[in-house]
């Protein structure tokens, strides 16, 4: 993890296509869980730059957590009132401290164990009935040059996701893929990237580009669109599955 450079993503983090696509998808995921409720105490489990958190202050009591001291300057220079230098496995927060709890793109990077300990963390901040969201890359055999650029141990299908929160005692509420629209061109390129990689033609970097504003916005409203198409429907396959949980409620015999 340590050897991995994140530095141009979190740069960019507020206005590349991906990050700011993949906000509104989180947001059209948790509106039901959030609206209408306020302030709710909210905790980003692997915060990175802090957009998300950044644009959730002035309505909740947000908190961004993340190992990386990296990460965290550039989420205070980004305005994050709250970030924490912490790891998953060792939340510096007492039991049932949040109302909604996100971990997106983090568990992919550690072995299973550590995956379960970290969602048996996460359940003990939340408060009973509280809400987790979960996002991870989908599918294994689009495991590239990409994911070894960024760190990805694995990557999940809906049903393993599904079954790797209700063994750590979450009611799983719904489960979707995201980023459908691009995905077969997407798949291609990488699927093709990794051939030709085999193949000895060229060094296989990421998929992380900059690009011109016209691009940029448009890839940034085909994923708001789906965004809009998930306050209704799942969607079948994509390049991310996601999933929304909740931490039972414990009542009293």
């Amino acid at each position: 993890m340590s050897t991995i450079n994140y530095q141009p993503l979190y740069r960019l983090d507020r206005t590349y296509w991906w990050c700011a696509g993949m906000r509104a998808i989180v947001g059209a995921l948790l509106e039901d869980a959030m609206a209408g409720r306020g302030p709710l105490r909210v905790l980003d489990a692997g915060s990175g730059a802090g957009a998300l958190i950044a644009g959730w202050q002035e309505k909740h009591i947000a908190f961004g957590v993340d190992i990386s001291p990296l990460a965290l300057r550039y989420a205070q220079a980004g305005g994050v009132k709250r970030p924490v230098e912490a790891s998953l496995i060792g939340l510096p927060f007492a039991d049932g401290s949040f109302d909604v709890a996100i971990c997106l793109d983090v568990l992919y990077h550690v072995g299973l164990s550590d995956s379960r300990r970290a969602l048996a963390e996460l359940r003990r901040v939340l408060r009973p009935g509280g809400w987790l969201l979960v996002r991870l890359p989908a599918y294994e055999w689009l495991l590239g040059p990409h994911d070894e650029e960024f760190g990805t141990r694995r990557r999940f299908t809906a049903r393993r996701l599904r079954s790797l929160l209700a063994d750590a005692g979450f009611d799983v509420y719904r489960t979707t893929y995201a980023n459908t629209l691009l995905f077969p061109v997407q798949a291609l390129w990488r699927l093709w990237r990794r051939l030709a990689r085999a193949g000895g033609i060229g060094r296989g970097a990421g998929d992380f580009v900059p690009l011109r504003a016209g691009p940029n916005g448009l890839l940034a409203g085909m994923l708001a669109a789906e965004g809009r198409l998930l306050r209704h429907i799942d969607l079948p396959f994509g390049l991310s599955v996601l999933a929304l949980a909740r931490r039972p409620r414990e009542w009293l015999c």
